[in-house]
């Protein structure tokens, strides 16, 4: 049985091909509509499609084609939710919480997504999802000091090789690069202060630009939600 997973976050549009649960390939669209996924649908003989999508954008074209599965809080899920608003809880989370099921079920997780935002999910050793945290993404750190300052330039994320700058440049580089790698390093002790056997998951867009730094041991996936996307669709089909 084929499926895809669609991926529609903020700034690209990802799409996954999976061939008897094994991950064929994974490639970004721009744009992506009805027509186009009823013609992939067709080309790799999909029978099902499972879409998570925190874009503005509306779905209610790919809602009509038979098979399609719009990820919501109220699918089947491989964990139990303790969310206190799991109408609020973005599906990409929602993936990612169940990808750590797929990799690492019966361990305690922590499954960062170093995307727009950076995220965290933690997971349980018992399948419970408790919640995580929500900050600025390493681009989005930079963009904030450039919009909100009246000299600041604006600069493209990129590996930051000094901790302390002796540049303008240099320090806005080193100040986002080394602030969110000492959050995630944070986050990171005082969860295994409460789970000792913690596994640590890293994806998104920035995850092998933080892995250099990172001194925690890590599981690092950049296709970690297609993963996640699919075993949902597993249990819901």
């Amino acid at each position: 049985m084929n499926k895809l997973t669609i991926d529609i976050g903020n700034t690209l549009i990802k799409v996954a091909l999976f061939k008897n649960a094994k991950l064929e390939w994974c490639m970004p669209f721009d744009q992506l509509d009805a027509n186009q996924l009823q013609l992939l649908m067709h080309t790799h003989q999909v029978t099902h499609v499972i879409a998570s999508n925190v874009s503005a954008s509306s779905m209610l074209s790919f809602e009509q084609i038979k098979g399609f599965v719009k990820l919501t809080p109220q699918l089947k899920l491989p964990f139990i939710n303790h969310y206190n608003s799991p109408e609020t809880l973005g599906p990409d989370r929602l993936a990612l919480a169940a990808a750590t099921q797929f990799f690492f079920k019966g361990k305690a997780c922590a499954v960062f997504d170093a995307g727009t935002c950076l995220t965290l999910d933690v997971v349980t050793a018992n399948h419970v999802y408790l919640g995580g945290v929500i900050s600025p993404g390493l681009q989005m750190r930079l963009n904030g000091m450039h919009h909100f300052t009246g000299k600041l330039p604006q600069l493209t994320a990129t590996f930051a090789e000094n901790e302390i700058g002796t540049s303008t440049i240099d320090c806005m580089l080193s100040g986002a690069y080394y602030g969110i790698i000492g959050e995630i390093e944070y986050h990171i002790q005082a969860l295994k202060a409460k789970y000792p056997d913690l596994q640590v998951l890293l994806c998104g867009g920035n995850a092998e630009l933080l892995s250099k730094q990172l001194k925690s041991p890590l599981f690092v996936e950049k296709n970690l939600l297609m993963y996640g996307l699919h075993l949902i669709l597993d249990l819901n089909v």
